[in-house]
């Protein structure tokens, strides 16, 4: 019975010593500051510099390009407008498409008809 009244004594004088410190609360706000800046980098940024370029190239689109859509329909480019593209995908077939499908330009000559 000594021991367990020794091992009480213990724990009660250990728990009545120094409270445990609270951490900082800004180092919560600073770890939850620097994960969304790791998603900007990382995430974010990438993505959107990726949307810019692919909108250039189909700003810059021109008749005689050969594309790939976004379904990996490849053609080459007959006829263009403001919002539509009318693409040469076989001998004597034409389909039209909206730019915005569009996902690839292929290099001059890779495509024969």
């Amino acid at each position: 019975m000594g021991f367990f009244n020794d091992v009480f004594a213990a724990t009660t004088v250990s728990s009545s010593a120094a409270a445990p410190q609270q951490p900082d609360p800004w180092l919560n706000v600073a770890f939850i500051a620097a994960i969304f800046a790791v998603m900007y980098f990382f995430v974010i940024r990438p993505q959107s510099k990726k949307q810019k370029a692919l909108k250039e190239m189909i700003e810059s689109l021109d008749v005689g390009d050969e594309i790939v859509t976004v379904g990996g329909i490849s053609g080459i480019i007959v006829k263009k407008s403001e919002t539509f593209l009318d693409v040469k995908i076989a001998d004597n077939v034409q389909v039209c498409i909206q730019k915005a499908a569009v996902s690839s330009l292929l290099p001059k000559g890779t495509l024969e008809f």
